[in-house]
């Protein structure tokens, strides 16, 4: 069940440092190369070559088998200890050792790739975790070993992690929850880190959040909650001045539709004010980035939201703030921009109601090449979807966008050129 597996030996009385690798990537039914080991207790470590896995340790007690050849085995279903991965050591005789698993401190990451137009390869390390991680995309939280640990960014084109495009050293606390999220653009990138995100609870009736800022296009900005159901009155002021690559304090506010303002600092100058649905999010605790190109919504400019689970959440756009909102009177597709594009377009819709919508992106022989998964998307005019045509080839697409609302299912349909 394991898969190949990389077979590490540690010495327990030297904190466990690193003595020898027994086999990289030996797979089901193969063998390594003999090893000469200390004949006294050792820690085994077995860790799959890709994923999030926590490696497993085992101790084992050689000093029985002295001057021996033995056969060092992995044994057992399935791919941890808890279900019955284990190791043995057939001495020449037919004895066999028996290994015990070590339980290890562990920490939660989460993993967010917030930089635009950029596809990145992630090491955690020097272990490729993550391959061709796509823009506006999140892992869920995954079990790391407590304590330091070193992360490296590398474009997804490079044949390894010899060419880092960004790093990071943390050292994560057991039992905390973690965060890092990759901000910027390919040419401008930050990483956010924030230790320790789900330490407090949101109350009754509430969504608990914090702000990271990660467009490279936009300076400091001050950030406020207003209230659609009143005018689009000032709430709360979330940030007074919020710089690239920063993350904020943590804010809690109601599971319901609000608006978020983003403006310039002490100039009252409103960038853009976005529509974000916190309803159903009662109790969750999430991260809101400023994402993309631009300093506008038509240029690029959004907010990320990112749920525990990795799910990431794209607000509306909220024109006329000083007033009651118009919906739009029905479903419109309003094209892509840019178009020709590369790799990167916005698909732009009305929605005169709250929407389960879904893109389809079809070649001209009529084959599905590319799609969006369905997602909730509030009421509002202009609502904005972002493709990636990357891994397409040049020429005309139709795309299609189905919106189910109210109980039907309205489609659209526009064409789009990709130019590489």
């Amino acid at each position: 069940d394991l898969g190949p597996a990389t077979v590490r030996v540690l010495d327990p009385a030297r904190e466990n440092a690193a003595l020898a690798v027994l086999g990289g990537r030996v797979d089901y039914g193969e063998f390594a190369t003999y090893h000469t080991l200390p004949a006294r207790e050792l820690t085994l470590e077995v860790e799959r070559p890709a994923g999030h896995d926590i490696p497993q340790w085992f101790t084992l007690e050689f000093g029985e088998a002295r001057g021996e050849a033995l056969v060092l085995g992995i044994s057992g279903p399935g791919t941890d200890a808890a279900e019955g991965l284990g190791l043995i050591g057939v001495r020449p005789g037919g004895e066999v050792l028996f290994s015990t698993a070590l339980a290890r401190a562990t920490a939660a990451l989460q993993l967010i790739l917030n930089a635009a137009e950029l596809q990145a390869d992630i090491y955690l390390d020097e272990k490729l975790v993550l391959d061709d991680w796509a823009f506006r995309s999140a892992t869920p939280y995954e079990d790391v070993v407590a304590g330091p640990h070193r992360l490296e960014i590398v474009e997804a084109s490079a044949p390894d992690n010899s060419s880092t495009l960004a790093m990071l050293e943390v050292d994560y606390a057991e039992a905390t929850h973690n965060q890092v999220m990759l901000a910027g653009s390919r040419d401008s990138l930050a990483l956010v880190s924030v230790l320790d995100v789900r330490s407090d609870e949101a109350g009754a009736g509430m969504a608990r959040f914090y702000l990271a800022h990660g467009a490279a296009d936009v300076g400091p900005v001050a950030v406020h909650l207003l209230d659609p159901a009143d005018s689009n009155r000032r709430m709360s002021a979330l940030e007074d001045s919020l710089a690239f690559g920063g993350a904020g304090r943590f804010h809690a506010a109601e599971a319901r539709s609000l608006n978020i303002e983003i403006a310039v600092p002490g100039r009252g100058s409103v960038l853009e004010v976005f529509a974000f649905d916190f309803g159903g999010l009662e109790g969750e605790s999430l991260v809101l980035g400023l994402s993309g190109t631009g300093a506008r919504a038509s240029d690029g400019l959004t907010v990320m939201g990112v749920l525990p689970g990795g799910e990431v959440l794209l607000p509306g756009v909220v024109t006329g703030t000083g007033m009651g909102q118009r919906l739009p009177e029905m479903f419109v597709l309003l094209g892509n921009y840019p178009n020709p594009f590369n790799p990167f377009t916005r698909i732009v819709f009305d929605l005169p109601a709250r929407a389960t919508v879904a893109v389809e992106v079809i070649d001209m022989l009529g084959r599905t090449v590319r799609t969006v998964p369905a997602g909730e998307m509030a009421a509002g005019g202009r609502r904005t979807i972002e493709l990636d045509g990357t891994g397409l080839a040049s020429g005309i697409y139709v795309f299609r966008v189905t919106a189910i609302m109210e109980g039907r299912a309205e489609v659209q349909t526009g064409r789009m050129a990709l130019l590489r």
